[in-house]
């Protein structure tokens, strides 16, 4: 696994999710080809997490939604991180946004237990 990849996961498992977005933005930065949107997609949800720890719930809901599409072209296992298990939990944070944001809950108030990007000696 690329070193800076392993950055990226390790601040986003911390929930350190701006330095995560960085890190993996600067892997997207340079990538050319359909790699590149598995990175691009790394850098929305990151970004999708940092938005809800700002209390944005509808810039988490959009990264998070736009991050997942193209993770999901990924699955089950890249590069090392267990896809699936990072889409089926943001999956389950964009259902709480949603019926949240549906009840009119303030952001501060909702509960949510943040993923853990998992990985694997795998490609």
């Amino acid at each position: 696994m690329n070193e800076l990849l392993k950055k990226g996961v390790e601040f986003f498992n911390k929930g350190y999710y701006f330095e995560a977005h960085d890190a993996f933005e600067e892997i997207w930065m340079a990538e050319r080809g359909e790699e590149r949107m598995f990175y691009q997609g790394l850098v929305q949800v990151s970004t999708g997490y940092y938005h809800f720890t700002m209390k944005n719930l509808a810039g988490a809901e959009s990264q998070l939604r736009k991050g997942l599409d193209k993770l999901s072209k990924f699955a089950p296992v890249y590069r090392g991180v267990q896809v699936s298990e990072l889409i089926d939990a943001g999956h389950s944070s964009l259902r709480l946004f949603e019926k949240s944001r549906r009840n009119g809950v303030d952001p501060a108030e909702i509960e949510l237990s943040f993923p853990q990007i998992a990985v694997s000696d795998s490609n």
